[in-house]
């Protein structure tokens, strides 16, 4: 079980009308090792994703706290930004992209056979990997469910994009938290889908991104 204390914050998080079902609802899915294992077809991705962090903080005890602090305030601000790109409060730049810049986006195997122009967010930085992607990034499932291939393009004809960090995101397909980040800046190219290979063009080949 929970204490008082973790009860009380899951009873206000969600919303609940009780206590006992706010417990109810983590303590069913924490499983041995201390995370979600498994959760009610009725569950909404609001539960899950508190549940989860309920779960993180409870498996790991004290040792774990300060982890469980931050995803709590994550969670608290995804759910107030309302799926923003942006973290809660802040508000992106203006940035002109001039001829022959370059950056990085990740793609799908569709985009990377040509079936599909590019995406509409991009970032000057590195993209090692798939979790990379997830987490930093803060790619959801429900935004983009492959992100198997990294492509990098160049600007051939200049527009204004909006740069800024990357705010935390709850993924309504896996119910996971993705956290951002806040210095890790990601760029929305502000270009209509079917417009945007007049305003860019791959540099290479797609590169597959490992897990």
């Amino acid at each position: 079980g929970m204490s008082p204390e973790a009860a009380g914050w899951m009873e206000a998080a969600l919303g609940m009308g009780s206590v006992a079902k706010a417990a109810s609802v983590a303590n069913k899915a924490i499983g041995q090792n201390g995370f979600v294992k498994v959760v009610g077809a009725n569950s909404t991705i609001r539960e899950t994703v508190l549940a989860n962090s309920e779960a993180s903080r409870v498996g790991n005890a004290s040792s774990n706290f300060g982890t469980f602090a931050g995803r709590e305030g994550l969670v608290n601000e995804a759910l107030a930004a309302k799926q923003s790109p942006w973290p809660l409060g802040y508000t992106p730049s203006a940035r002109p992209m001039a001829a022959g810049e370059q950056f990085n986006m990740v793609i799908d195997a569709n985009q990377a056979q040509g079936l599909r122009g590019p995406g509409g967010f991009g970032t000057f930085s590195d993209i090692p990997n798939q979790s990379f992607a997830r987490d930093t990034l803060a790619i959801t499932e429900q935004f983009k469910s492959d992100i198997s291939f990294l492509q990098r393009y160049e600007v051939v004809q200049p527009f204004k994009a909006l740069e800024g960090p990357i705010g935390p995101q709850i993924d309504q397909v896996t119910g996971r938290l993705l956290g951002g980040s806040k210095t890790t800046w990601q760029l929305d190219l502000q270009l209509p889908w079917n417009q945007r290979m007049q305003y860019l063009k791959p540099i290479g080949t797609p590169v597959p991104l490992r897990k």
